[in-house]
């Protein structure tokens, strides 16, 4: 929903996403590497979407939100949390170890994702992204589901009971920031500056 999918592609994200969890479970018990699980678990989600859209239970339009709604259950959050506070307090050398961990994840997903467009090119489907809508609606109904993913998230991280509802009203907050900055409700600050500007500007040479 936060992407802009509708019921269907909602119903069918969180099923990919529920199987991908399961999935990477089983295979972590034989103790797979945390970047195949990754890996395995993008490439699911991918084709799984892919399938949706040859069997018509997704329209095309619809692949993106659900392949993005499935990855996110694989996204390194906790690891990127962990980097910036060691670099905070000063443990460089763990803090870059972390870091690497979040690239060669990310680059598991990359690498998954790829694999279910490679199906999708073989199928001769053709995924579109749309963007998603900007009516009142749909941007109440981004904000609901940003609020309902930080929950969520917090819920699987283990976060405390106390800290849920201020979670939530965070992430509603923050997308529907992100929302108005997107679609220009503040103006940015033109570039190139003014030639006032560039007039007192001093280079070298």
């Amino acid at each position: 929903m936060l992407v802009g999918g509708g019921p269907t592609a909602v119903a069918v994200a969180f099923a990919s996403s529920v199987a991908v969890d399961r999935l990477g479970r089983v295979l972590s018990r034989r103790g797979v590497p945390g970047f195949f699980l990754t890996f395995v678990g993008a490439a699911v989600a991918s084709v799984v979407a892919v399938l949706a859209v040859r069997v018509g239970l997704l329209h095309r339009g619809d692949a993106a939100p659900v392949v993005a709604g499935a990855i996110v259950a694989l996204l390194p959050g906790r690891a990127i949390v962990s980097a910036v506070e060691d670099a905070i307090a000063g443990f460089v050398v763990t803090a870059s170890g972390r870091v690497l961990t979040v690239l060669f994840n990310a680059a598991a997903i990359v690498g998954g994702v790829g694999l279910g467009l490679g199906v999708a090119r073989r199928l001769d489907l053709t995924l579109s992204v749309d963007a998603a809508g900007t009516s009142a609606l749909d941007v109440v109904t981004r904000a609901l589901a940003a609020g309902v993913a930080a929950l969520a998230t917090s819920v699987a991280n283990r976060g405390r009971v106390s800290h849920l509802l201020p979670v939530a009203v965070t992430g509603v907050g923050a997308s529907w920031w992100s929302t108005c900055c997107a679609r220009s409700v503040w103006p940015a600050p033109p570039w190139p500056p003014p030639a006032r500007l560039r007039s007192r500007a001093r280079w070298p040479g």
